[in-house]
């Protein structure tokens, strides 16, 4: 089922020729970052741990990378996974599809959501696009918003990615934590050092140690 699991999701995440496939792709690509970091804080704590699920994705890989001693791209990944839960929002007010402009692969797909524009729902007692007009008149905004194919397939792409990151810096972990008597000489190459990720001080470097990868110990 594992082996199942690598070889369909990469499918999983290539757009469709049905842009409307794609919306929804992507909005559960987001769900598959989310389940993917919260799976490893999970696993990681253990039976016995006191575990709540959180929402600051970053925050808690960079925990898990510096419980591990891996350094991994946090400014990236945190900045990466802002842009995508941008776009992910933007169908989660959604009311309905309207139109679709171009051709493909260069369609825009057009779509109104509650609320007016740049307006977001932050707890539930938020009255998203409700207010009164006077005494008597209440009233509900909605906005015409609009996402591009080009940048949905860009989301699937960095979605895709967030998870191997996430990943990676757990395998990576594991095996520093078996092999705790690795010298920092000892180069990291080959598919079992897989790494999804380059970091600025690393450079154009193909020789990469260790020492490159694992943080010094507290």
């Amino acid at each position: 089922m594992a082996e199942e699991r690598r070889y369909d999701e990469r499918e999983i995440f290539r757009p469709s020729e049905n842009l409307e496939r794609t919306v929804l792709t992507v909005i559960g690509g987001w769900e598959m970052v989310r389940a993917q970091v919260n799976f490893n804080s999970f696993t990681d704590a253990g039976p016995d741990a006191e575990w709540a699920g959180s929402d600051k994705l970053a925050k808690t890989l960079r925990e898990m990378a510096v419980a591990l001693r891996i350094r991994h791209p946090h400014d990236e990944w945190a900045r990466v996974a802002t842009e995508v839960s941008t776009v992910r929002h933007k169908f989660g007010h959604m009311l309905y599809l309207g139109d679709i402009e171009g051709e493909y692969p260069h369609r825009t797909l057009h779509f109104t959501r509650l609320g007016a524009e740049g307006e977001q729902r932050r707890g539930r007692g938020d009255s998203l696009g409700l207010s009164w007009r006077d005494d008597e008149w209440s009233q509900q905004v909605r906005h015409r918003d609009s996402v591009t194919e080009q940048e949905l397939w860009q989301t699937l792409d960095k979605e895709y990615w967030l998870i191997q990151v996430s990943r990676a810096v757990r395998r990576l972990g594991g095996i520093l934590h078996r092999s705790p008597d690795l010298p920092d000489d000892h180069p990291i190459t080959g598919a079992g050092w897989y790494r999804p990720w380059r970091l600025p001080e690393w450079g154009d470097r193909e020789d990469l140690v260790v020492g490159d990868l694992r943080l010094p110990p507290p």
